[in-house]
């Protein structure tokens, strides 16, 4: 029983990030490994006044069917007066800022923040106004929702949370 034991513990020590079963510590990686680092501006918190957000247009149909699948076109501004970090190479980090949606009935959340979150195509700069395309999938019971739309800065704060407009579009599941 004892070997089956040793592979999960393995496991989790790799899950861990801990040093162990034999796995590379980062000083024996090969040097022609990349390690993927954040973009500088993106390597701590964005100031509060980078987290604000025009939206410019959503394009959400009015109706969908329960649990379809849509890709949607997400347009807004950055308002701020810091550059956003996104672009080629921020999947996965921390400290990006990302686009996401959840869906709302009454004051209930029915699907949540994270299901999708999407990568900005590139670093957006103070003033500059992008596209994004989002997949959004509509809760599965027919009724009447709306979807939300929000940024988030990894690993710091919903755009929202720190005082951001509220983009809402009202849409019929049936």
């Amino acid at each position: 029983m004892s070997h089956l034991r040793l592979p999960a513990a393995c496991a989790a020590f790799a899950l861990l990030g801990l040093v162990g079963c034999g796995a590379p510590t980062p000083e024996s990686r090969p040097a022609t490994v990349p390690q993927a680092t954040p973009p500088a501006q993106g390597r701590q918190d964005l100031p509060a006044e980078a987290l604000r957000v025009e939206w410019v247009a959503v394009a959400v149909p009015p109706r969908m069917a329960p649990g379809q699948e849509l890709e949607l076109d997400v347009t807004l501004r950055n308002a701020s007066s810091v550059a956003w970090p996104g672009g080629a190479g921020t999947t996965g980090l921390a400290y990006t800022v990302r686009l996401s949606h959840r869906w709302l009935q009454g004051d209930k959340v029915v699907r949540d923040y994270g299901q999708t979150r999407v990568e900005l195509p590139t670093v957006v700069s103070p003033g500059q106004t992008i596209t994004v395309r989002a997949l959004v999938t509509a809760p599965g019971t027919p009724g009447r929702y709306q979807v939300q739309v929000d940024l988030v800065h990894e690993n710091v704060a919903w755009f929202e949370h720190r005082g951001a407009g509220r983009k809402l579009v009202d849409v019929e599941v049936r």
